[in-house]
């Protein structure tokens, strides 16, 4: 699950490249804020200073779910652009995500609580990032630091 990130003022930028026979999926068309995670997706958990956590979710078919300190995706929609792309053995997810919605206003050396999550339900795999001890995703004391 190589992936990159980057940011541009109160920007975040992520990229996630996950390798596998596309053909293979089975791809299920879920509404915003369904239970994407039941199929491959990644998941994106972000923990701004003295914040709630946020979780974004997007599955190969550009679906998405996004919550704010709790699952329940009824309390809160983030602002984030999303752009999916399939090939044949790959698909590969970008975010930007405005970081300013997440609460109190970034400044230089502020560090983040942040996990990257790759759901391939085709294999049963669950990768993490930051490895939250099998506790399950949202486990946000486990998450990993970026500054």
């Amino acid at each position: 699950m190589p992936a990159t990130y980057g940011h541009h003022g109160d920007k975040l930028y992520i990229a996630v490249v996950n390798h596998q026979d596309v053909a293979g999926m089975v791809l299920r068309n879920h509404p915003r804020d369904g239970k994407i995670w039941d199929d491959n997706c990644n998941e994106i958990f972000i923990q701004p200073v003295g914040g709630d956590y946020v979780q974004f979710v997007v599955g190969p078919q550009g679906q998405v779910f996004d919550a704010k300190g709790t699952p329940d995706s009824a309390v809160w929609n983030g602002e984030f652009t999303v752009a999916v792309v399939r090939g044949t053995d790959r698909w590969t997810v970008e975010m930007l995500i405005d970081l300013s919605k997440l609460g109190d206003p970034l400044r230089k050396g502020d560090k983040l609580r942040f996990n990257l999550v790759r759901n391939d339900l085709s294999n049963g795999e669950l990768s993490q990032w930051s490895h939250t001890n099998q506790r399950g995703n949202h486990q946000p004391r486990y998450f990993g630091t970026v500054e």
